[in-house]
């Protein structure tokens, strides 16, 4: 419903008569002509009928050709007897000129704006105060400041903030996904952190497809287990190594959707010749104890240095790829050892295993291994020296070892002279060798 009605003006309305009489209560009247007069269907008009005489009397009228639909006795005048032939034109009345002195006189100060208010009447909204937005609450209109809940969610975009504008306080920290075991990456993990928490060896890994140009994901490690970074299917490059130990930590950057480059955070470059720690951690109680993705293309060349406190005999060396040991039968080995007093030399052929120490029941292994992630032979040496299995004399030895194929390992094994069953328990450090 309007507050006021919309009526309609002709500027150049010809008077006319009517062709019949009317009552008091009659509403519609025929005119002999309607030159000039508005004539826009069921929009209404002023007339006036006999002006200027004692019968004058102002309508609302609709027009319809040359019909006049009527409301009588407007604009404080009383319906009347009119004979056949009155006269008849449009006018503008009292009421047309209320009803703009209405509008015009409702704003009274700078700013002020209209508004159609309960009722319905003619409202007025004073101008806000600076800073403040014209706001509906779904009933009425009314000045006030945007609240976030009201701003869409879509409505700020990048290209509208300035460069450099947002600070560090308004800038998020990253959220933090934390991860027990090995995880594989999914395309919800960009621009996150995630937070491996294993005291066992872990991986993560990197697939294609996931991942657009310049997004990042941020890794690091709060315990004891050492986390490997694998490339799945897509391509991992670092100059760097890929194991991150505890307190470790690093950014995964992708340069497209599967090539992705890994900066360690954590290790420091070693100088020409030096050592990178890798890896590191234990083996309790077990038969076998097996290391992941420790040899990588970063390092051609590793020491390891296994420190036991219960080797079960003859200890033996095995070398795996993701996670499953090799069974070829082309292992080469020899050994010199001694226990006591007396020095022995072994020597086997085409096994599975390089035998690293020999009747040992506690001690150090210090193993040499040369180019274990190469397309090449893999050679190893192990110097060894602790206590004798059986009797309580002191026992070492060295051992050499070659693999006659080019596999590129990741892994290592360990294992029990019992095994499958047996029982070893030792700790474990794993070094790269630098290149240059």
């Amino acid at each position: 419903m309007a507050a006021v009605t919309r009526r309609q003006y002709k500027g150049a309305a010809a008077s006319t008569t009517t062709t019949n009489a009317l009552s008091v209560s009659d509403t519609s009247v025929t005119l002999t002509a309607v030159t000039g007069f508005p004539s826009a269907a069921g929009v209404p008009f002023f007339v006036v009928i006999d002006p200027g005489t004692s019968s004058e009397e102002k309508c609302l009228a609709t027009i319809s050709g040359s019909t006049l639909t009527l409301t009588r006795a407007q604009d404080d005048t009383t319906a009347s007897v009119h004979a056949s032939g009155a006269t008849l034109f449009p006018v503008y009345s009292a009421d047309d000129a209320d009803e703009a002195n209405l509008f015009a006189s409702t704003m009274t100060t700078r700013g002020d704006l209209l508004t159609m208010a309960s009722g319905p009447t003619v409202g007025r909204i004073a101008l806000g105060a600076s800073g403040t937005v014209l706001k509906s609450d779904g009933t009425d209109a009314s000045w006030a400041t945007i609240a976030a809940a009201n701003i869409a969610s879509d409505a700020v975009i990048t290209a509208k903030i300035q460069d450099l504008a947002v600070t560090g306080v308004k800038q998020a920290n990253f959220a933090v996904s934390t991860k027990t075991a090995s995880y594989t990456l999914v395309a919800a993990d960009r621009h996150t952190r995630i937070a491996m928490n294993s005291t066992s060896s872990t991986t993560i890994t990197v697939n294609t497809s996931l991942f657009a140009a310049g997004d990042v994901v941020e890794l690091l490690n709060i315990n004891t287990g050492v986390c490997t970074l694998t490339a799945g299917s897509a391509t991992v490059s670092s100059a760097g190594p890929l194991a991150i130990p505890q307190y470790g930590s690093g950014t995964l950057y992708f340069t497209s959707a599967g090539v992705s480059i890994y900066f360690p955070s954590a290790v420091t470059a070693a100088s020409s010749g030096a050592l990178t720690f890798i890896t590191s951690g234990s083996v309790t109680a077990l038969t076998q104890g097996t290391i992941l993705n420790c040899f990588t293309s970063t390092y051609e060349n590793y020491k390891v240095i296994l420190n036991g406190s219960t080797w079960d005999g003859d200890t033996y060396l095995l070398f795996g790829t993701g996670g499953t040991i090799s069974s070829a039968t082309d292992t080469d080995s020899s050994s010199l050892n001694g226990t006591g007093e007396t020095a022995a030399s072994t020597g086997n052929v085409n096994e599975i295993y390089h035998r690293i120490a020999r009747t040992f029941k506690k001690g150090i292994i210090t193993l040499e291994i040369l180019a274990p992630n190469v397309a090449a032979n893999t050679h190893t040496t192990s110097v060894y020296g602790g206590t004798r299995h059986t009797t309580p004399v002191g026992a070492t030895g060295v051992t050499g070892g070659t693999i006659k194929n080019s596999t590129q390992f990741t892994d290592f094994t360990i294992r029990s002279d019992a095994h499958p069953s047996g029982s070893i328990s030792f700790t474990y450090k794993v070094y790269g060798y630098s290149n240059s």
